[in-house]
């Protein structure tokens, strides 16, 4: 331009019906919306900024400005003839041949008093490998002054496509762009149905602009009316590098911790639920997402997000992405950020149908796919990264996973290990119970649920609940057990507000035996625990499914329960007995060692002990001559034998 050559490579997205034209080049990426007469210009250098601008309107001489819509008071991209600034006052130049074989056709008209331009349209039946309809489509523009004919700018397309992919309309990852939508007209995650469920697991990968490996922890959720459970499993970057174990027990009247090391066996219950002051989160993101979890992850701020669009991620999932910009997050000890983009990218399937359906369908989303944040500490600076990736997202999630028995050994809180007995009524055989179509979870939820009831406890104060039955004992061929683990109250709670330890223990005996403890199953099943079976176990021993899993209780009870007594005497002549075995091995062994001495001195020529057949060294100062000859006890006599 103006004898400044230069060559750049730009792509236009122009699309009339939704009112926008992108422009993406190697160092911008620009967003025009004509509805609201704004241009982003979002960077794509390390500074990974966006700046706001206003659009011209009703500028002839430039394709980029809006068009007025008197009719209906509204602005508008211009139509496409308008847009290439294709007058109709232009003139047909003729026809000609453009890069050594494509057949043209040339329009001039003039879009100033001082510059004309040239526009090169292929022939309509000339073929082309993108132009299987053999429309006419723009091959060449060329702007000129009117004077002298130099050549201000010649734009030359080579990929011209009247089909627009989606995800080439997204900004850059990550970057905010402030001023572009109204702040009434944020969003939030639930108004386009993002939204964690009460229940879920997941697994979770962090990464950070400082530290090359990745940070994984598993996630388990469950929320009810009660109460809110999370439980994290992870491998901390400390001096211990132990497994870790946290769960949060969020209740309605008070709140608290189990930190168990996995290594160690060692458990930390805190009265309340406090993270310890952070370092940077670039050096520990998991503890961050633990600290934030209620921003992060379970309650977001509310109209608060940009909808940016769909988005690939990891290769073949299609994303919708929303961003939002928040100040001074996170508090951090050693940074102090001045602001942090926050981008969610979820994922379900057809994604596209919402615009295919007029924006009908209510679909949910189905899983997280990550979670990006860039951190600036200055606006002119480039940014800090953190990214979290989901993968194993699931929904089937239950309170058993959050079993918190190993806090009670660890502290020395009470627990007692109890079993009994249940009967099914209406069948004479229990084999069903190892049918494939019975599901023992739901008939261990139902046991669970009618010892709740009778001992009126919450649900974590039975642990290690296991069933198993043993088919071959006679009589016994319709009764199975239940053991378990029956845990004192739970810590840090108001003593009037549970039941005690063994008042709990107390309630469910008399249940039993009061003929209270029956039910029904969805499996026609009518199930009774059988009257005064429940008993105390010294240890517990969980089922192994791999090695005769139907003996396990029997010979559990059987072993603890059996009890052998000796009499005075009885216990007298066990002692005399073991003594008089010590003397005996004694006798024996110093008979064994005399023998042994004996036949050395046998053995030696001077009736004794020698040492002649060992070899000394002696200090450097004595003289060789002094030394003792050394021999062997079967010297070899007239033989010779020589050494090299």
């Amino acid at each position: 331009m103006d004898g400044e050559h230069k060559r750049t490579f730009v792509e236009c997205i122009y699309d009339y019906d939704n009112n926008y034209l992108i422009i993406i080049s190697e160092q911008t990426f620009e967003y025009y919306n004509y509805t609201i007469l704004k241009k982003a210009i979002y960077s794509r250098n390390t500074l990974q900024q966006c700046n706001v601008y206003p659009i011209d309107v009703d500028n002839s001489s430039d394709g980029f400005s809006g068009i007025t819509d008197l009719d209906h008071n509204t602005t508008h991209i211009r139509s496409l003839n308008n847009f290439l600034l294709l007058t109709s006052n232009a003139t047909y130049l003729g026809e000609t041949t453009l890069r050594g074989y494509i057949h043209v056709q040339q329009w001039v008209s003039s879009i100033s008093n001082f510059s004309d331009i040239i526009w090169s349209f292929t022939k309509s039946n000339y073929l082309m490998p993108w132009n299987s309809n053999n429309y006419t489509i723009p091959i060449q523009r060329i702007i000129k002054r009117k004077d002298n004919g130099m050549i201000l700018e010649i734009l030359n397309i080579f990929s011209y496509k009247t089909r627009i992919i989606k995800t080439d309309l997204i900004p850059p990852k990550g970057i905010y762009c402030n001023d572009l939508i109204p702040t009434d007209q944020l969003i939030s995650l639930e108004d386009v149905g993002i939204k964690f469920p009460d229940k879920f697991s997941v697994r979770i990968d962090a990464s950070t602009t400082f530290q090359q490996l990745w940070h994984s922890v598993h996630l388990r959720y469950h929320l009810t009316h009660e109460r809110k459970l999370i439980r994290y499993d992870y491998t901390p970057f400390d001096n211990t590098q132990n497994s870790i174990t946290m769960i949060l027990d969020y209740s309605e009247n008070t709140s608290r911790s189990y930190k168990i090391d996995r290594r160690t066996g060692v458990c930390i219950i805190n009265e309340s639920i406090t993270t310890n002051s952070l370092t940077s989160i670039l050096h520990s993101p998991i503890e961050t997402l633990i600290k934030y979890e209620d921003i992060l992850l379970s309650n977001p701020p509310k109209q608060f997000f940009q909808y940016i669009g769909n988005r690939p991620c990891r290769g073949s999932i299609l994303c919708t992405i929303l961003i939002g910009q928040m100040s001074k997050f996170p508090l951090d000890s050693d940074e102090n950020w001045l602001l942090t983009n926050i981008e969610w990218a979820w994922s379900k399937r057809n994604i596209d149908d919402d615009d295919d359906n007029n924006n009908n369908n209510n679909t949910p989303y189905d899983y997280p796919v990550y979670l990006n944040l860039n951190l600036y500490r200055d606006i002119n600076e480039p940014p800090a990264n953190v990214h979290y990736e989901f993968y194993d997202y699931r929904t089937d999630v239950h309170l058993n996973e959050f079993d918190v028995n190993l806090c009670y050994r660890s502290n020395q809180l009470w627990y007692l290990h109890l079993v009994f007995q249940l009967k099914i009524r209406n069948q004479s055989t229990v084999n069903n119970i190892e049918n494939i179509s019975i599901n023992r979870r739901r008939l261990t939820e139902y046991i669970r649920a009618q010892m709740i009831s009778i001992m009126s406890i919450k649900y974590l104060r039975i642990s290690q609940l296991e069933l198993d039955h043993h088919s071959n004992q006679s009589g016994h061929d319709d009764t199975f057990y239940c053991i378990f683990t029956l845990l004192d109250r739970t810590p840090f709670v108001n003593p009037n507000s549970e039941v005690e330890l063994l008042d709990a223990r107390t309630k469910l005996e008399n249940g039993i035996n009061n003929g209270e403890f029956y039910f029904n199953t969805d499996d026609g099943l009518s199930i009774e625990a059988i009257r005064n079976s429940l008993e105390d176990v010294q240890s517990f021993y969980t089922f192994n499914p791999n090695i005769h899993v139907n003996r396990t209780i029997v010979e559990t009870i059987e072993e603890i329960h059996e009890k052998i007594q000796y009499s005075d005497g009885a216990q007298a002549g066990a002692v005399v007995g073991g003594m008089a075995v010590g003397i005996l091995l004694g006798v024996i062994t110093v008979f064994v060692v005399i023998r042994i001495i004996k036949k050395k001195a046998n053995e030696s020529p001077s009736g004794g002990l020698t040492f002649r057949n060992i070899s000394f060294r002696v200090g450097n100062k004595r003289k060789q001559e002094q030394l003792a000859t050394v021999s062997t006890e079967n010297p070899l006599h007239g033989t010779e034998e020589t050494f090299s």
